[in-house]
């Protein structure tokens, strides 16, 4: 059986009909309750970039000549982000659809520099921290770099600057830190990394795709956060989202560079065909300008002030977050974050569990798994709507410790570990993993019923290369149009 078009149309209220029926499983993620995945100010705000994105959602931002709005929104968000992060005139940029493809750019921008200032490089690299977004990864991946990772200091999550010191090779293109990580919110030690960077004649990226908006407006309140901007000699680009703690629609992001010599890698142009000429600043050729209207909308409407009165708010929240999570005896925060975003592990209950039983309940964050030494634990990453819930959720939190407190792996998990025991990932096979996923209910390409901890335990068995196999080959499978599962889910 196939999905095709339908032969006859619907009336827009059938088919709006249909669309809230999808949503139905989604999380309710306006209650404040979802503290990953969704960034959100006001309702105002709200319906304001809505209106914005929808004037200009049929506008193609692929040619300014012909739609020259979206070359005027572009240079206008890419000048005030460039002046956020305190960048001098100099400084250029590109606004792109998400921070994934700000990093991409960054990383195919060293990589194209490299080839004409150092064309003897024939696999060019790139040293990171564990700590460092995939998305740096998935970028080797994609434009054929060698990725060296490098440890992170144990207590703080902070990368060692020492270490990415060490594994400098002479094909080394690009220096990557995190302003601040995702995973423990923990800023790396920027200026460091940059005397290195300098040091080696290398580029340097910072990756501020979660924080680099909302890290400067914490600083004008008076908290102690470290140099990682254009301020640090050595930086030589920076990324930045909107869709995080700018509360523009998705997706809304930029990369910059400290100047337009080193932007000019990034740029691709082709004119060597019978059609019009191509020149993409950015991955995407066609694109709407309405993520940009959006983003521009947004950055007006709330303004510096704004900004600074919603970044007070988190402030308090996080305050309270860190006093009410250090009053649990059982719990404890992973590294030394210096924003909103918190890893929270224990030595006695089960994160996994813990993730399942707070999400039955209400409340959705990420399960993050063992890696390099940091144990298993929960991802919190606060918003606005967090300030008047601390309170409630440390409650519920509370309850929930007491009602997992006896959970284990379960038998499942033991069964994988016996099933493991002296094989060599590199022997295992596609329908060995297929059998795997068989046997957690994940075979025939369904979604999870809500029960992750189980899952997350046995993929915490599995080594990373492992691990990435199995996601894929599931992925796989839930990409695929099932007919019976699709039904299930309206």
């Amino acid at each position: 059986m196939t999905y095709s078009i339908p032969t006859h149309g619907s009336t827009s209220a059938e088919v709006l009909s249909q669309l809230v029926t999808k949503q139905e499983r989604d999380v309710t993620w306006r209650d404040g309750k979802t503290l990953a995945y969704v960034f959100h100010a006001t309702k105002e705000a709200e319906q304001l970039a809505e209106e914005a994105y929808r004037r200009f959602m049929w506008v193609n931002a692929l040619d300014p000549t012909v739609f020259p709005s979206s070359l005027s929104l572009e240079t206008e968000i890419v000048s005030m982000a460039a002046t956020h992060l305190r960048g001098d005139d100099q400084v250029v940029g590109n606004f792109t659809s998400g921070g994934t493809e700000s990093v991409m750019l960054a990383v195919k921008t060293a990589r194209d520099h490299a080839r004409v200032h150092r064309p003897h490089i024939e696999r060019p690299a790139m040293v990171l921290p564990v700590t460092a977004h995939p998305c740096f990864h998935k970028a080797a991946h994609y434009f054929g770099l060698e990725t060296i990772i490098t440890r992170v200091d144990p207590l703080t999550c902070k990368a060692d600057p020492e270490a990415m010191r060490a594994a400098i090779t002479p094909d080394t293109v690009l220096l990557v830190a995190s302003a601040p990580s995702y995973s423990h919110g923990c800023i790396d030690p920027v200026e460091e990394i940059g005397a290195i960077a300098e040091e080696h004649g290398l580029l340097l990226h910072v990756d501020g795709c979660i924080g680099a908006f909302l890290l400067p407006f914490f600083r004008d309140l008076g908290m102690d956060v470290p140099d990682f901007d254009f301020t640090v000699p050595g930086v030589t680009s920076m990324s930045m989202d909107f869709h995080k703690y700018a509360y523009c629609p998705k997706g809304a992001s930029v990369v910059l560079y400290r100047n337009a010599d080193l932007r000019k890698h990034q740029i691709f142009s082709y004119s060597g065909w019978p059609g019009y000429s191509i020149i993409n600043t950015t991955m995407q050729s066609s694109k709407s300008g309405g993520p940009m209207a959006g983003c521009w909308a947004m950055l007006h409407h709330l303004g510096r002030e704004g900004y600074l009165g919603i970044a007070e708010a988190l402030v308090r929240a996080r305050g309270r977050f860190l006093r009410g999570i250090a009053a649990i005896p059982e719990l404890t925060i992973i590294g030394e974050p210096n924003m909103t975003l918190f890893a929270v592990g224990s030595d006695s209950i089960d994160a996994f569990a813990l993730t399942d039983e707070l999400k039955r309940r209400g409340w959705t964050m990420h399960a993050q798994l063992e890696s390099q030494g940091i144990p298993a634990n929960f991802h919190v990453n606060l918003i606005p709507l967090n300030d008047a819930l601390i309170d409630e959720f440390l409650d519920v939190l509370r309850d929930a410790i007491e009602a997992v407190r006896e959970a284990d792996a379960g038998p499942v998990v033991a069964m994988v570990r016996q099933a493991l025991e002296g094989f060599d990932p590199a022997d295992v096979s596609d329908e060995q993993l297929y059998m795997l996923l068989q046997m957690v209910g994940l075979g025939g390409g369904d979604l999870p019923d809500g029960e992750m901890a189980e899952i997350n335990h046995i993929l915490n068995e599995l080594t990373p290369e492992l691990r990435d196999r199995v996601l894929t080959l599931y992925f796989n499978e839930l990409s695929r149009y099932h007919p019976a599962e699709c039904e299930a889910l309206v």
